[in-house]
């Protein structure tokens, strides 16, 4: 059991020391928030890795198969629904703060953010 608790420390990914933007997406590492226009976004430390993880490709296309190796540590050619729904509750909590900022799904290639017509 520690030794599990070890590995998934050792895998877990480094926390962002800068702060980070994206269209109306703001991160601030001194207290570890996202902040969405005027909205604190409250994301569980997966979303929040996972939002790091896009706001730092800048808009850039990533694979889910990406995702999975680099988030979660799945071993490369696996299949999981993990990155599908930590993606689906992303995107309920962006809509819902009213962010400029979506996530785009290109079939079969990946995953990336944008910042939404007509949002400033």
């Amino acid at each position: 059991m520690v030794v599990a608790q070890v590995h998934a420390l050792l895998r877990k990914p480094e926390s962002c020391a800068q702060p980070l933007s994206f269209g109306s997406l703001r991160w601030s590492p001194a207290d570890a928030s996202w902040i969405a226009g005027a909205s604190s976004l409250s994301l569980t430390p997966q979303e929040s890795q996972l939002l790091q993880h896009l706001v730092k490709l800048q808009g850039a296309l990533v694979s889910r198969e990406e995702l999975l190796c680099e988030l979660w540590s799945y071993p490369s050619g696996s299949s999981s629904r993990a990155v599908d729904e930590a993606l689906r509750r992303l995107r309920i909590k962006l809509d819902c703060a009213g962010s400029s900022v979506g996530i785009e799904t290109l079939w079969g290639r990946g995953v990336r953010l944008v910042v939404r017509e007509g949002s400033s």
